[in-house]
C-alpha cells in the first residue's frame, strides 16, 4: 500500500523524483514509516481487552447469565500454547455460564494443536462450550478433505469433553 501510494504521489507531482528513484532519503523514510505502522500493529495486536456488553431479553430468566464469547482464535503456529493458557485463564476467571467460540477456532492446520496439547488446555475451561467453525477450518478441511471429516475432528477436538 505504501509503494502505491507514493506511486500515486509521486504521479500528481506531491513528493520529488529524488525520493523515489535510487534514494537513500526515500528508502530511509519507507523503512521507518513501514517499522511504524508494523510496530504499532503489533502493539494492538497485544492490547486485548475484556468488553462487557449488557444484553436485555424480554425471556424471563431465573438469574442473569455470564457468557463468555470468542471468535478468532487462530490456534496453531501463530497464537500458541501459552497465549491459549494466557486467554483459559482469563475466561475461568469470569466465571461464566457458558462460553461461545465464534469461528476461525485453528488457523489452517489442526497439527500444531495436536503437538502442543492445546486440546487439553480447551478442555480446562469451566464451563458449557459451544462452537461453530470458520473459514480457516473449511481451509483446513479443504486440503485434507480425503483423509477425515477434519471439520468433525476439529470440533470434537476443540469444544467436546471426555
Amino acid at each position: 500500500m505504501v509503494f502505491l501510494l507514493a506511486d500515486i504521489a509521486y504521479g500528481f507531482h506531491l513528493i520529488p523524483s529524488h525520493w523515489v528513484c535510487h534514494s537513500w532519503i526515500g528508502s530511509i523514510v519507507l523503512l521507518v514509516l513501514m517499522s511504524s505502522i508494523f510496530g504499532y500493529g503489533y502493539w494492538k495486536y497485544n492490547q486485548k481487552a475484556r468488553v462487557s456488553l449488557d444484553i436485555v431479553t424480554a425471556k424471563k430468566l431465573e438469574r442473569p447469565l455470564m457468557i463468555v464469547l470468542l471468535s478468532d482464535l487462530h490456534l496453531g503456529y501463530h497464537n500458541r500454547a501459552s497465549e491459549l493458557k494466557r486467554w483459559i485463564n482469563m475466561i475461568n476467571k469470569e466465571n461464566p455460564d457458558l462460553v461461545l467460540i465464534g469461528g476461525d477456532i485453528i488457523d489452517r492446520s489442526i497439527r500444531p494443536l495436536v503437538h502442543d496439547g492445546m486440546a487439553e488446555m480447551l478442555r480446562q475451561i469451566n464451563a458449557p462450550v459451544f462452537a461453530c467453525l470458520g473459514n480457516h477450518e473449511y481451509y483446513a478441511s479443504s486440503k485434507e478433505n480425503q483423509k477425515n471429516s477434519i471439520k468433525r475432528r476439529i470440533f470434537t477436538f476443540c469444544v467436546m469433553k471426555p
